[in-house]
C-alpha cells in the first residue's frame, strides 16, 4: 500500500502486506507488525484465504486490487489457458509473476534477500553469544604475557644458533 499518511522528510507512509496460510482458523487476525525503516511497515496477516485449498477465493480477491495493466495479463492468460493454448502450469506460474509485481507476493530475489538476513541474524546472535565467553585481560595480565612471549623468542632463537641455523634474527 502506497501514498499513506504524510510522514515528513521521509514522504508518504508505506506498508507491505504478506499474507500467511492459517488452515487452522477461519478469522484473518494480524500475526505479526514491523517497521523496517522510518514509515515503513510489514504487516503479516494469517488467513486460511491464502491457503491451496482456498486458491480461487485468493485469485478473486487479488484480481480487484490489481491495476488495469496487469488485470489485462491476468485475462490474457485466463484466455490461453481456457482455450488450451497454455498448460495449468504455466498459468499458474503467469499468475504468480503478476502476484509477484502487484506485490502480494515476495518475488524470488526478495525471498533470497530474507533468507541471507535471516542467516545473517542467527550468526550475529550466535556471535554474540560466543563473545561472552571471552576473558579479558588487564593490562598487567597482558605486560605479563609480553614478557613471557619475549622468554620464549630468546630461548627458541638461543635454540636455532646452537643448532648452527644460520638464518639473522630481528
Amino acid at each position: 500500500m502506497l501514498n499513506g499518511d504524510d510522514c515528513g522528510k521521509n514522504g508518504p507512509r508505506q506498508a507491505k502486506i504478506f499474507l500467511i496460510c492459517n488452515q487452522n482458523d477461519t478469522k484473518t487476525q494480524v500475526d505479526d507488525i514491523t517497521e523496517p525503516s522510518v514509515c515503513k511497515y510489514e504487516i503479516k496477516l494469517k488467513t486460511h484465504l491464502v491457503c491451496e485449498n482456498n486458491y480461487d477465493l485468493f485469485t478473486m480477491n487479488v484480481y480487484a486490487y490489481l491495476n488495469e495493466t496487469q488485470k489485462s495479463k491476468w485475462n490474457n492468460f485466463y484466455t490461453q489457458f481456457q482455450d488450451e493454448l497454455i498448460t495449468e502450469k504455466l498459468y499458474n506460474m503467469s499468475l504468480n509473476r503478476i502476484y509477484e509485481e502487484s506485490g502480494f507476493l515476495r518475488t524470488s530475489e526478495e525471498k533470497i534477500n530474507l533468507k541471507i538476513k535471516q542467516n545473517n541474524e542467527t550468526n550475529v546472535e550466535q556471535e554474540s553469544k560466543s563473545h561472552k565467553n571471552v576473558k579479558y585481560l588487564t593490562y598487567n595480565e597482558l605486560q605479563n604475557k609480553l614478557e613471557e612471549c619475549e622468554k620464549e623468542n630468546k630461548r627458541l632463537k638461543k635454540n636455532l644458533s646452537s643448532n648452527n641455523f644460520t638464518q639473522s634474527f630481528n
